[in-house]
């Protein structure tokens, strides 16, 4: 941006001395009429000092010229853009949040959400571990009571009432019943988990959509809402106390 000023400035400076040059060839040219028309010969008359040659003037105005456009062309746009606010990207968010949850919200510098992204999935995954824990341990204690040698395989004792003896429980139908819904039910459970799991997921890649794209959005300082005590008049002729709200758009 220096080389540039500095060649704008050479390119006024020549172009004044061109319409000095100018001035100073026309009122040679005038001397010259004047003396041809008194008899005098032209070649008798002294010359203007510091008169200039207006080919050459044209020649370094012309150089001038193509100089300074060369550097306009050399200048970077990012030097253009100088003090410009910054907003991001929506795409790149996106990536981020798909990438890392919460990552899109760093990136947007809205970093309150982050506790919120990460408490949910937290959340999340240990329901899906909990139940599937249960699920397994369901499943297994049903597939050993139905199995061929049940006395052996023992994992389904555990699931039995208090006080109870193994071989009472063993041919027991509600017992067999309980561990099929405990399997059915835990196993629904964990398949819940994991759709809420993916809701969430998306969510995160929603939010820090939108947020990218509505970080320039424009809220008018005029929004604003007022809480405050109200006193109003009764049916029955007295005062009725509340809380009156007002919205101003």
């Amino acid at each position: 941006m220096e080389k540039l000023t500095a060649s704008m400035c050479q390119l006024c400076i020549l172009m004044l001395m061109s319409v000095l040059s100018i001035s100073f060839l026309s009122a040679e040219s005038t001397d010259q009429i004047k003396a041809v028309s008194e008899g005098v010969s032209p070649s008798s008359l002294p010359l203007y000092e510091g008169s200039i040659d207006s080919t050459q003037i044209d020649s370094l105005v012309r150089k001038e010229t193509e100089n300074i456009s060369k550097e306009k062309h050399l200048v970077s746009p990012k030097a253009l853009q100088i003090n410009q606010p910054w907003h991001p990207n929506s795409n790149l968010s996106m990536l981020f949040s798909a990438l890392l949850p919460g990552g899109g919200q760093i990136y947007n510098r809205k970093y309150w959400k982050v506790p919120i992204v990460w408490g949910a999935f937290t959340a999340c995954i240990y329901a899906i571990t909990w139940n599937q824990d249960v699920y397994s341990g369901y499943k297994h204690a049903y597939i050993d009571l139905t199995s061929d040698d049940p006395m052996k395989n023992t994992s389904w004792q555990d699931y039995m009432a208090p006080g109870a003896k193994p071989e009472d429980e063993v041919n027991s139908s509600a017992l067999k019943d309980r561990l099929k819904r405990g399997v059915d039910f835990y196993r629904r459970q964990r398949d819940l988990s994991l759709i809420v799991t993916a809701g969430v997921y998306l969510l995160n890649i929603l939010d820090a959509y939108v947020d990218a794209e509505l970080y320039q959005f424009d809220i008018s300082p005029n929004l604003s809402m007022r809480v405050a005590p109200d006193i109003a008049p009764s049916r029955s002729g007295g005062l009725q106390y509340g809380i009156g709200c007002t919205l101003n758009f």
